[in-house]
Formats: C-alpha cells, sequence, structure tokens
C-alpha cells in the first residue's frame, strides 16, 4: 500500500486518496496540522471530543483542491440508521467517490495498540464490499484488509460520535501557489505550540498544587499526548514540498521533526515514571524538557519560515 507518514487519521486517510489519483500534490494539506485542535478538560487533554470536527481540514481542502468532502451522516438518526445509508453509499459509489468512516479501534483486529484493550474513535477509509466482507484500508496503521461485516457493524461509529464523509475525486484541482502561500502565512509563526502552551500550563496547575496532588493521576490526563503529537510530522510533509520547490539538498529538518515527536513521548515516559517515584521535584525537570521542545520546534519553524520566504519570493517572481 501507498506509504503515508503516521501524522493525523483524518488527513492520512485524505492524503492516501490524494495519492492513489497521482494527479496532485497532498503535502500542502498538512500546513497547520501541528495546531489542529484538540480538547482539554478536567479529564485531561484528549485528541477527540464532542466538539471536534473537521470543518477546518474541509474548509482547508476545500481551498486547496477545489472541490468539497462532503459530510452523509445524519445526526439526527440513530447509529443502525446511519450504518444503513452507510451501505447504501458503498454499493451505489463510483470509482472516484471515497468513503472516510469513524471506528471505534476496540473492535478492529489488526495491529493497533487499543485492539481489546481500550475504545478510541479513529478514522479510515471503506474502500469496498465484496463476499469476504469490507475492504478497510487505514493509512494511519499503514494496514489494508478485509473485516467482517459483523466486525465492522460493532466498531461502526463512536459512542455518541459519528463521521461518515465522501471524497469525489473527479472535480479535483492542483493546489495553487497563491492558495498554498496563504495557508502557510496563516500557519506558520514563531510562536509556541497549542500542544506546548497546553501540556505547560497542566503542570504549572499541579505544581501549584504541591504535595497533595498524587502524582500517579498525571498520567491519565497525558496520555492522548503521543498522539497529538504525531502532529508535528506535518512539518515534513511542508519541508519536503518546499525543498523540492526550491530544488535544495534536504537538510536535517527531517530527523528534527521525528526527534520532537520522540521528545514528546518521552515527556509522557517521564511522567508515567514520576506516578511511580512520586517525587514532585520531578515536575520541575518536566518543566525543562518542555522548553527543550520549545526550542526545537522553533528552530523547525524558523528553517521552514526561510524556506517558504525564498519560494514566496520565486513564486511573485514567475508571474510579474
Amino acid at each position: 500500500m501507498i506509504e503515508v507518514k503516521q501524522t493525523h487519521c483524518f488527513l492520512d486517510c485524505i492524503s492516501y486518496i490524494i495519492q492513489m489519483e497521482r494527479r496532485f500534490d497532498e503535502r500542502p494539506l498538512y500546513c497547520g496540522v501541528w495546531n489542529a485542535p484538540f480538547s482539554v478538560s478536567e479529564n485531561g487533554i484528549s485528541y477527540y471530543s464532542d466538539t471536534i470536527g473537521m470543518e477546518g481540514i474541509s474548509i482547508q481542502f476545500k481551498l486547496l483542491y477545489g472541490t468539497s468532502i462532503t459530510p452523509i451522516h445524519n445526526y439526527r438518526k440513530s447509529k443502525s440508521e446511519n450504518y444503513v445509508s452507510f451501505k447504501k453509499h458503498m454499493a451505489a459509489k463510483t470509482q472516484n467517490q471515497h468513503m472516510i468512516i469513524l471506528v471505534d479501534l476496540y473492535y478492529l483486529p489488526y495491529p493497533n495498540k487499543c485492539y481489546q484493550v481500550r475504545h478510541r474513535p479513529h478514522l479510515l477509509i471503506s474502500h469496498h464490499f465484496t463476499e469476504h466482507g469490507c475492504f478497510l484500508i487505514d493509512p494511519y496503521f499503514s494496514w489494508e484488509g478485509y473485516v467482517s461485516f459483523e466486525t465492522l457493524d460493532q466498531a461502526f461509529a463512536f459512542e455518541n460520535l459519528l463521521v461518515m464523509v465522501m471524497l469525489d475525486t473527479s472535480q479535483m484541482q492542483q493546489p495553487e501557489e497563491s492558495v498554498i502561500a496563504s495557508c502557510m502565512k496563516q500557519q506558520l509563526d514563531l510562536s509556541p505550540s497549542l500542544l506546548y502552551t497546553e501540556m505547560m500550563a497542566l503542570i504549572d496547575r499541579v505544581v501549584c498544587i504541591g504535595s497533595t496532588y498524587a502524582l500517579d493521576r498525571l498520567f491519565p490526563l497525558v496520555e492522548q499526548v503521543s498522539v497529538l503529537a504525531k502532529r508535528f510530522h506535518g512539518y515534513v510533509h511542508i519541508y519536503s514540498f518546499l525543498a523540492q520547490a526550491l530544488d535544495i539538498q534536504v537538510s536535517d529538518t527531517y530527523s528534527k521533526a521525528d526527534e520532537l515527536v520522540q521528545k514528546w513521548d518521552n515527556i509522557v515516559l517521564a511522567i508515567v515514571r514520576l506516578g511511580i517515584v512520586g517525587k514532585h521535584a520531578g515536575l520541575i525537570t518536566l518543566k525543562d524538557k518542555l522548553m527543550a521542545i520549545l526550542q526545537l520546534e522553533l528552530a523547525i519553524k524558523q528553517e521552514l519560515l526561510l524556506l517558504q520566504e525564498q519560494w514566496g519570493g520565486m513564486s511573485h517572481k514567475s508571474q510579474v
């Protein structure tokens, strides 16, 4: 199957579909994914919630590729009614139409850490039906294959969350440079990421509470940070696009982005250890680690901003 760098399950599905077409550049779509919305509540930091939709991604997709991602779910109907509608759309869709659906990973028997362990929402491509069941493509986990209709019936939707969208590639257009440049101008700056800001604020609150706070309660609040951190792979997509456009040699930005994701994973592991050891002094070390993450991310952004400026200048001159 087409290899997609694990970044954001919805964007990775769209990227996979675009690459299947082999006519368009999917990389600009990842601009800004590093600040895609997530939820912060008393239950901690989460990549999903009732209020997080796909509107921002859908709007950017239309701006770039000139066509819409069409929702076909109906929140006024039950899960079973939407599942019937899903099967009808699957039976009627054309070769250029691609279905992306929300599932519960708990029920899907292929390599993912949630299978029969925890309930988590996830988006993937429903490709076609046969007597063998439904052929699914999961770019995020680099897996494709058949699952039974019984399994899919269980996995379809997630609690009260429902996403079922159709992407028709027949009307897609190559993104215009001016639109790509506008997206980069909006999304590339030297401000701290939302994830850094929220994590630092969370640790500051725990520091203020002091020794009365049980550190083993901290990990459940940040468990999903590793999922959110993968969004920083979006920097690789944008760097790749700019480097190719400018015809320059690959720098160490690729390894820096991977290092950034790894450092976020290390933060989560450090919080696990804190919960075991129970020493509040370790929170100061966490803040130092977060500052190192911020400096690394700002270095990546600085390089991308310089490349974007060079590319933008060349693009403008070519139009004169």
